[in-house]
């Protein structure tokens, strides 16, 4: 069974114990003491026999990932003192020799922490540490991009006679300590709270618990995620992960921050069928194209897929960007349905663009595109004969569109104007235009505010962002189940779904 463990680096008794009752209260079944900071035995000792929570004790020095600088004798007497006071688990690195006590149930933990560069030998390193003589072994390595899951995956498909959790630190790891627990690792280590954790890409106790679901994680559970760079700011983890209010069999939904996806695919075909799928986005959502089996209509049409289904060993493209956008820019109209004719203004080149074009050509719409460079976009829409114009004022009033369509990310949290930047002054934007930002975080942009003065109809991108989503739920996880509407969907984004309430069109 594996147990959630909430790490701490207490610099005193007091600290240590209030630290661990919050984190007993918060739903970790066990404390990791790190003795870093500690000089004295009888301290420790102290610390762990009055724990309320069972303990794992490490004491980790700097080649390790820890911040101990005491004497090798001291640091062994540290490690003892927890034992004697009762600690469960005793982790000690690969390369050293602890002797406890006689008569002490403390297991032991073999561990290798390998946190700049790659690691050598690393197959030979871990089966002997799986022979030692250790209840358990631990494997951390630094993860540069999600990719790096195949060396993990390896020590896995070894089956050592003792419980391995082996997981990648960094980032771009994160996904890996929760697949651990999906292939029987006996710890997940958590940070109580933000700014607290141990190592980089530690997740949070709270978002562990309540977002990934950590305690119902087990080698039945399948899983799908989103795949590109970066991803760590997305909603759909709460959206995704969020359906068991809903559904009855709930796959858990992983970040997968990768450069490298022709890698990181092969890699998740590996698990069979318990891995389903997954979200793309930038800057994958083309690249992909020659990774799969199979490529759905909208999605060779658009060129760009933002959904991979994984079913009897096949990955299989679609594209619901398409869809999404058609029924976010429908709900502006009372009909729900776009006048056939209008003039649609485009404003990218990306994937999200062509979606958008394709969506709006679908309802009759008279297209123009307007962007920065026309290389990205140029082959797509030469076919069509729709005009590239530039992100000008003076082009832009020209064609007076009636409705808007920014697909660009200028306006998100993400970029460096922090939510503020727009592409588009207030008198660009015709009274009576439906203007829809596919920036959906924050959900209200500053083009929308724009729209707002100008006489305009704001869509929030959180619509399309919860149609394409809907799509891909059925996608990935099937007719089966009966699927939640939209509005209860909303209510799994936390203030963004209350932000959208307020709107609503």
């Amino acid at each position: 069974m594996s147990r959630i463990v909430t790490t701490l680096i207490p610099e005193s008794v007091e600290l240590g114990l209030d630290a661990c009752r919050r984190a007993q209260m918060c739903g970790a079944d066990m404390v990791e003491y790190r003795l870093d900071l500690f000089s004295s035995p009888t301290a420790v000792l102290e610390l762990v026999r009055n724990s309320p929570a069972p303990v794992l004790a490490s004491c980790r020095v700097k080649e390790d990932g820890g911040s101990f600088t005491g004497d090798p004798d001291l640091r062994r007497e540290l490690l003892v003192a927890a034992a004697e006071g009762g600690a469960e688990w005793i982790d000690v690195e690969h390369w050293e020799g602890l002797s406890l006590p006689g008569g002490l149930r403390t297991r032991l933990l073999r561990s290798y922490h390998k946190l700049d560069g790659a690691p050598r030998d690393l197959l030979n390193i871990v089966d002997r540490m799986a022979y030692s003589g250790a209840d358990a072994v631990k494997v951390t390595l630094m993860g540069y991009d999600a990719a790096d899951l195949r060396v993990v995956g390896e020590l896995y498909r070894r089956h050592y006679p003792v419980p391995l959790v082996a997981f990648l630190a960094g980032e771009a790891g994160v996904a890996s300590r929760y697949l651990a627990l999906m292939q029987g690792a006996p710890f997940l280590y958590t940070a109580l709270g933000p700014g607290q954790e141990a190592a980089p890409g530690q997740p949070e106790l709270f978002d562990a618990l309540e977002v990934f679901r950590a305690k119902s994680l087990g080698t039945d559970i399948c899983f799908w995620g989103l795949m590109g760079s970066p991803v760590q700011n997305s909603l759909g983890y709460r959206l995704h992960n969020g359906l068991g209010r809903w559904l009855r069999e709930v796959p858990v939904y992983l970040p997968f921050d990768t450069k490298h996806p022709e890698t990181l695919l092969a890699h998740l075909r590996t698990f069979g069928p318990r891995f389903l799928g997954l979200s793309v986005t930038a800057p994958h959502k083309s690249r992909v194209l020659g990774l799969l089996d199979g490529i759905g209509r909208e999605a060779k049409e658009c060129g760009a897929v933002n959904t991979i289904i994984h079913r009897d060993g096949m990955l299989v493209g679609q594209n619901t960007d398409v869809e999404g956008v058609r029924r976010a820019l429908k709900s502006a109209w009372p009909n729900q349905r776009i006048p056939e004719g209008c003039r649609a203004l485009v404003i990218g080149s990306g994937g999200g663009a062509r979606a958008a074009i394709l969506a709006l050509m679908k309802d009759g719409c008279e297209v123009h595109v307007a962007c920065r460079t026309q290389g990205r976009i140029k082959d797509f829409t030469r076919p069509y004969e729709i005009p590239l114009i530039p992100i000008d004022s003076k082009a832009i009033r020209q064609f007076e569109p009636q409705i808007i369509v920014n697909a660009t990310p200028v306006g998100s949290l993400s970029d460096e104007s922090s939510g503020t930047a727009c592409l588009l002054e207030v008198e660009d934007i015709p009274a009576g235009a439906v203007v829809l930002d596919m920036v959906y975080r924050p959900a209200h942009t500053e083009l929308l505010r724009r729209a707002e003065r100008a006489g305009a109809r704001p869509v929030s991108g959180l619509w399309m962002f919860l149609h394409q989503a809907w799509f891909q739920i059925a996608h990935v996880l099937g007719s089966k189940q009966s699927l939640p509407g939209l509005q209860s969907l909303a209510l799994l984004l936390g203030p963004e779904g209350r932000d959208l309430r307020s709107l609503e069109t």
